[in-house]
């Protein structure tokens, strides 16, 4: 970082691309930078007695702020897409640096550097297909190679869906040692990945490790540490806390997850766009005809928007949102004017969530068993990918993620490549909802509390009197809202909405 720094000063951030956080004092001027890819976070504070920075949000909190500011448009925007405007979460007495930014700090002036964005313009492009997937296949190599540069004691939550499995198998190509966890469903051997899971780590030659799940979906829900940050609770958490446990027994240090392998590839409601987009008429014809194609939301929608030019130039938040409709993503990650309106969220999701979902809220419940969780799927090289990838070739009518089932043709066992999506643990999900709906319902109920003045009250109350919800998104972003605010009011903070 030194010898970059000397070689680039304020640009250095463009230079070197990884996982990191710097500060660099020189002379009368301090430097912070933060790389683009599952860096850790780096916060800062302005107060009375100057700057502090940190990379614990919770220490800032605690220390210089007794009285917060909560920005009510990012409230907003998490209640509608499960996560705030930006990596600065919703406080605005604590700022953040996001993925990829340097400041540089002169006379107790903060002057924001500009951003590394090398993505910003990527827009889908027609390649054949043989060469997208040896690129794909590329990309992997790279994600992989450089989330095993740290440690040598890895694990991996290994289902038996594609994402996690795509992980294992170029692991073993490049000789990666790691041991594979299994998260079992004994009691719900529908939705039990144990079989497909234990059978691809044979085919790997991997080690692996069965963690039968004892506790039910928001067991724990009121006790679960809540970082001080950001809103943000996982229904899952138990049981991803069991396989930390055995992880942890094992001496291992760093998690993999395949967070984020849906997320990158390209919407699926994109097909008839790309092609008509690309001039391929005749797929976009058999597209347009399919019976598959009907089953895909806002297909034809998305596709009549591109011909009559009527993209919409902010995004709409759902009419239950009370207040301001219009919704932002301000980044630099989705201001390009060639970036679609509909694409914007799924980039922001890939360059942001990332951090505060999977590493803020996180670290509260790996940190203590030390260990670090990383997300190879989220590589720099995979996102170039995503973005450049069109839909039709991102998916098939027959198969979801058809260009990575063809990268890993030589490299992946059959039943791995054909195997269809695994989907959502439907049945484990609501057994555990209605089991904890009580304690749920007086969360949500509570008459001191806040998410009433952001959804229609109407929505909710309708939602937690069915035994499957229909706006289960909804109601987990309210729930992680009012549990975000008790632990404010727990370590004496006060808080006011602006």
């Amino acid at each position: 970082m030194l010898l970059a720094f000397q070689k680039w000063q304020a640009a250095t951030h463009h230079h070197v691309v990884g996982a990191y956080t710097a500060i660099i004092v020189d002379s009368d001027e301090l430097y912070l930078f933060r790389g683009v890819y599952d860096s850790p976070g780096l916060y800062y504070c302005l107060h009375q007695d100057g700057l502090t920075i940190s990379t614990d949000a919770r220490q800032l909190l605690t220390k210089y702020s007794a009285s917060v500011s909560i920005n009510s448009d990012s409230v907003r925007h998490f209640l509608a897409y499960s996560m705030p405007v930006n990596d600065a979460g919703f406080i605005q007495e604590v700022s953040a640096l996001t993925a990829g930014q340097g400041l540089k700090v002169r006379n107790d002036q903060i002057h924001h550097l500009p951003h590394y964005e090398p993505l910003a313009r990527c827009i889908p492009i027609p390649r054949d297909t043989q060469t997208a997937a040896h690129q794909w296949l590329q990309a992997y190599q790279d994600a992989v190679q450089d989330a095993s540069k740290a440690i040598d004691n890895i694990g991996l939550f290994l289902s038996g869906g594609l994402d996690s499995g795509a992980l294992a198998t170029i692991a073993q190509l490049q000789q990666t040692q790691l041991e594979a966890i299994s998260l079992s469903l004994p009691h719900y051997p529908d939705e039990d990945e144990w079989f497909y899971a234990e059978h691809l780590s044979k085919k790997l030659g991997l080690a692996i490790h069965r963690v039968e799940i004892t506790s039910r979906c928001f067991d724990d829900l009121l006790s679960q540490p809540v970082s001080l940050f950001a809103p943000g609770i996982n229904p899952y958490q138990g049981m991803i806390n069991q396989g930390y446990d055995l992880a942890a027994s094992r001496g291992l240090k760093n998690i993999w997850f395949g967070t984020g392998g849906d997320e990158l590839y390209a919407p699926k409601r994109n097909l008839l766009r790309d092609l008509w987009q690309h001039r391929d008429m005749g797929t976009f014809i058999r597209t347009l005809c399919s019976a598959r194609a009907r089953e895909i939301p806002h297909i034809y929608k998305t596709w009549l928007n591109t011909v009559l030019h009527r993209q919409p130039r902010t995004m709409r938040y759902p009419q239950y949102i009370l207040g301001n409709k219009n919704g932002t993503l301000n980044t630099p990650y989705t201001t390009s004017s060639d970036i679609p309106v509909e694409s914007r969220y799924h980039r922001a999701f890939l360059f942001q969530s990332s951090h505060l979902n999977a590493q803020e809220n996180e670290r509260t419940h790996s940190a203590p068993r030390g260990l670090t969780r990383i997300h190879p799927c989220i590589h720099p090289s995979l996102i170039e990918q995503g973005l450049i990838t069109p839909a039709y070739q991102a998916h098939s009518l027959t198969h979801n993620k058809t260009i990575l089932r063809t990268a890993l043709t030589d490299y992946a066992p059959a039943e791995l490549r054909r195997r269809g999506r695994v989907g959502v643990l439907q049945r484990y999900y609501y057994d555990g909802w209605n089991k904890n709906l009580n304690t749920i319902r007086d969360v949500l109920l509570d008459p001191a509390a806040t998410w009433p003045q952001f959804v229609d009250r109407r929505i909710v109350d309708s939602a937690l009197h069915g035994s499957q919800p229909e706006y289960t998104m909804l109601l987990l972003n309210c729930l992680a809202l009012e549990l975000w605010l008790n632990t404010l009011r727990a370590e004496k903070i006060d808080f006011r909405l602006e």
